[in-house]
């Protein structure tokens, strides 16, 4: 993907004026994340949390529970929406294979209260209005 233009990024971040802090890194994992952004919140999709637990992410077990660890102790959290997965289904926190010492981490959005079923690049294509 070609890096986003300033414009563009002022605008993904113009939404959140007034309503919360955001902060922008280049950094490219949770890891590395979690190391400039102590004791943050991540908003992700249950496609993203799946990955952070995948281990053909970390390269084996050991490493995948290291890097939890170390996002756990910088007080890290992650709170998990709704996503369609590419067959149409409708993946949830429950669908992510959790470690049970890692559940603290997660947190589901309820689908009562937040689902988009569009990618967010659709939305930006589409105007920025979702379906």
């Amino acid at each position: 993907k070609p890096p986003l233009a300033a414009a563009d990024v002022r605008a993904r971040v113009a939404q959140f004026a007034g309503r919360a802090r955001v902060e922008l890194t280049r950094a490219p994992t949770f890891g590395e994340k979690s190391r400039l952004l102590l004791a943050v919140t991540f908003v992700v999709g249950a496609d993203t949390a799946e990955r952070l637990v995948a281990t053909r992410y970390y390269g084996d077990e050991t490493r995948m529970n290291a890097a939890l660890e170390e996002m756990a102790d910088r007080g890290c959290r992650f709170l998990v929406a709704v996503r369609l997965d590419g067959a149409g289904r409708v993946r949830s926190l429950a669908d992510a294979a959790i470690p049970p010492k890692f559940s603290r981490l997660f947190t589901a959005i309820p689908k009562s209260r937040f689902r988009i079923d569009a990618s967010s690049s659709a939305i930006r294509a589409g105007g920025g209005a979702a379906p």
